[in-house]
């Protein structure tokens, strides 16, 4: 099992000089498993990117797992490329409402100005995967099971595994935040996982101010990361205030509060691991 970062940010897209090492495009990341289909999770502007490489592609069919419809998780869809392309069949599991809410995007006859392609003019084929439905099911030899999370309006994270490794992928969560779960709850999800990919939007020092917004910071991801014993903890959904170097700074927090005990990285856009 593969996975590579098409998106990285959290809230809005931020290109510019001041993000170009861990990326301005927000959430997207690919999942590849053993044999080789593809497998995405979420649709924010770092789906645009991955759509381009796949144009090169054969017409085929893609799974998007959706952790929940704020928009700079959905806003790339509009601009996904195989959308365009006859024989492409792209398939929608995840949240509840994620097929509902890709398909309003597309609602031009709501008011002037708003996108100018209908979704019945769209040549590919979209779906929802009815028999992959929270909270767990296969998907093309992974074992994946699901949590709610604590975010205003709610969402969904993920764990994939195959032969043995596990991937956790949990954005827009506030570990201490209000919520269905607490702490111990994603201990249990995350518990043994090769790699934690988690939210941490915001610095302990920045938390007081956003209690409820639904995000984490990196103290509190570590903390999870500790107690599920896991190999690696990826931070993810960054700040779009946040610089590249003060990404590298929290970065090095990170790694002294974790005091070695497993990896600490950044999300950036263009990482590929293997598990």
């Amino acid at each position: 099992m593969r996975f590579t970062f098409w998106g990285t940010r959290g809230s809005i897209a931020v290109p510019g000089p001041d993000t170009l090492r861990y990326g301005g495009n927000t959430t997207c990341l690919q999942v590849e498993p053993e044999d080789g289909s593809l497998v995405i999770v979420d649709a924010g502007s770092g789906i645009r990117p991955l759509g381009l490489t796949l144009s090169e592609r054969d017409p085929g069919e893609a799974l998007l797992l959706v952790t929940h419809l704020h928009w700079d998780h959905i806003m790339g869809f509009l601009f996904f490329d195989p959308l365009y392309r006859p024989g492409w069949r792209i398939r929608v599991s995840g949240w509840p409402l994620a097929l509902k809410g890709l398909r309003h995007l597309f609602n031009s006859k709501g008011a002037d100005g708003n996108f100018p392609v209908g979704w019945e003019d769209l040549p590919a084929k979209v779906e929802k995967a009815r028999e992959m439905e929270p909270p767990s099911f296969e998907a093309h030899g992974m074992e994946v099971l699901t949590t709610p999370l604590n975010h205003p309006q709610g969402g969904v994270g993920f764990r994939f595994s195959q032969n043995g490794d596990a991937l956790v992928f949990i954005t827009d969560n506030e570990l201490s935040g209000p919520g269905p779960l607490e702490m111990q709850d994603f201990i249990a999800f995350a518990a043994g996982a090769k790699v934690l990919v988690h939210d941490a939007q915001y610095l302990p020092e920045e938390m007081p101010a956003r209690r409820g917004y639904g995000h984490s910071d990196y103290a509190q991801a570590v903390e999870l990361a500790r107690q599920a014993e896991v190999e690696r903890l990826i931070l993810t959904h960054h700040d779009p205030a946040r610089s590249d170097e003060a990404i590298d700074a929290m970065v090095a927090r990170a790694r002294e509060a974790a005091a070695g005990q497993f990896m600490v990285e950044a999300a950036r856009e263009g990482m590929t691991l293997q598990l």
